[in-house]
Order: C-alpha cells, then sequence, then structure tokens
C-alpha cells in the first residue's frame, strides 16, 4: 500500500510518518525536500508498503504530488495554526517553497474546501498528548481503529530506532 502523508512544516507530519513506518516491510521517505516531487514508483517498490511525507507548499499544488505518487490512502497532519506560525518563524527554511503566510492559506484551503479528499485527517496535538490518534473519515471525527489505538498505546513511549525504517 502506498501512503502519502501531508502537513505544513513544523506540523509534526515527519513524527507521524516516522511513526507510521515502524512495520519492518515498510520503505518510508520521512520528510520529502519541499522543492521535491514525490517519487514515481516501479513495479518492484510496490511490493513493500511505501510512505512519503511531502509538505505543503505554495509552489508544487498537492494534486501535482497526487498524480506523481498515486497513493493509495491519503494523510493529511493537522496542527493548530498558531503553533505553527510560531514554530515556522523561527526556522530559516520558513519560505522555502513559497513564502510561509502562502503556504498557510494552501493549508487553510485545503481545511475548508478539499478536506474530504483525504482518507484520514491525524490531529497532532492529540496523537502526542492522548497517546491516541484521531481522524477524519468521510467528514466525521472518529477515533482510530482499535487496534491501531492499541498500538500507539502500547509503542508511542518506546524510543525509536530504524530498525523498521528503510529509506
Amino acid at each position: 500500500m502506498k501512503t502519502l502523508v501531508v502537513g505544513m512544516q513544523s506540523s509534526g507530519a515527519s513524527f507521524v510518518t516516522f511513526c507510521l513506518a515502524q512495520p519492518p516491510a515498510t520503505i518510508a521517505v520521512v520528510d520529502l525536500y519541499c522543492q521535491e516531487h514525490a517519487p514515481r514508483l516501479d513495479e518492484e517498490a510496490r511490493q513493500f508498503d511505501v510512505i512519503v511525507k511531502c509538505t505543503i507548499t505554495a509552489t508544487i499544488p498537492l494534486s501535482r504530488q497526487i498524480e506523481r505518487f498515486r497513493p493509495d490512502r491519503l494523510i493529511l497532519v493537522s496542527r493548530n495554526i498558531d503553533d505553527v506560525r510560531r514554530s515556522l518563524r523561527t526556522k530559516p527554511y520558513r519560505d522555502q517553497a513559497g513564502a510561509m503566510e502562502e503556504k498557510i492559506a494552501v493549508y487553510r484551503e485545503l481545511l475548508l474546501r478539499q478536506l474530504g479528499r483525504f482518507d484520514e485527517v491525524i490531529s497532532y496535538e492529540r496523537f502526542t498528548r492522548r497517546l491516541v490518534p484521531i481522524s477524519r473519515r468521510k467528514n466525521e471525527i472518529v477515533a482510530f481503529n482499535a487496534a491501531h489505538s492499541a498500538w500507539c498505546r502500547e509503542n508511542y513511549g518506546k524510543k525509536w530506532g530504524f530498525g523498521g525504517l528503510r529509506v
């Protein structure tokens, strides 16, 4: 299964992707550079679960990333926009691939008008504070299925190694 994880810079999407990429037979690009396109995969790579995280930019539309990667599942990681803005202001890359406020405008557009295109929306705050990811499916906020929640509760506090992560 191919999964594309999308989030703002400083949204926690890389961390969520890292957590999702732990199963041993998973290939992951935990943080695709903001000015790069998602990879096209050959048939050989399709025998693995592949997760790619890309950031919301003002220069590469999400539709282009989807067209290139052709994911089976599309996940948005959301985070309070004021927290994102506060964090990005301190980062030297805040204006790469578009000015910070332009990228925030693209993010707002996704939240306001395109949320239905995502299979899941994970709230970063709930993921990290409550140890249970919350997702939005079919226009409702719902708890992840019991198996996924149990996995998060069991594994969240562990120090993550790179044993299950292949780049």
